[in-house]
């Protein structure tokens, strides 16, 4: 029972966060391309962790060069990275919340951003400021709610992806003490 209720507020956390992401993408001028690339990511760890919840068997004859990493990942997404950044979510528009509420309440408006107006068009015969078309490049915040978007995803990757390069012949590094524990436990 417990595990049915932990495997669906996992799931439910993955489509959460798929809502927001999208939500904080959908302004912004490349916004289909970093749209697909959310929803294959997202997509994905969500589809794997259904997977590997209806038929646990299937991916056992993967091997375990492919499916350690993938399981680290599916692991230290759910785990680890999606409750922190949902928590941190929270934590952020609650402050925001308050913050509103609280001037609501002494009476002052909250601070609304004024739209970007284009420069007024030039008269005719007028050569005007700009020669060519209007370029509206995303604000700071656009640019930082992106970036907050695809983070968590980004530092999973950058700790989970490391490359280790060891001549041929020579045994892997023990997880807990190197190469010279596993040699002295081989009676070397």
């Amino acid at each position: 029972m417990l595990f049915i209720a932990v495997i669906i507020l996992l799931a439910s956390g993955d489509l959460f966060f798929w809502w927001w992401g999208d939500r904080q993408l959908r302004p912004l001028r490349k916004a289909t391309t970093l749209r697909v690339l959310l929803g294959l990511m997202l997509g994905g760890l969500f589809l794997m962790l259904a997977w590997w919840v209806l038929f646990p068997r299937t991916l056992r004859g993967l091997g375990s060069g492919f499916w350690k990493p993938v399981s680290a990942w599916i692991y230290m997404w759910h785990l680890l990275v999606l409750p922190l950044t949902l928590i941190a979510m929270l934590f952020g528009y609650s402050v925001y919340w308050l913050g509103n509420l609280f001037g609501r309440l002494i009476g002052q408006r909250p601070k609304v951003a004024k739209a970007a107006t284009p420069p007024p068009a030039a008269k005719p015969g007028e050569v005007g400021g700009v020669t060519g078309p209007v370029i509206i490049y995303p604000s700071r915040r656009q640019v930082l709610t992106a970036a907050a978007v695809f983070a968590p995803q980004a530092l999973l990757g950058g700790t989970l992806l490391e490359i280790r390069l060891l001549p041929a012949g020579e045994p892997q590094p023990h997880p807990v003490g190197g190469v010279e524990a596993r040699a002295v436990e081989e009676g070397r």
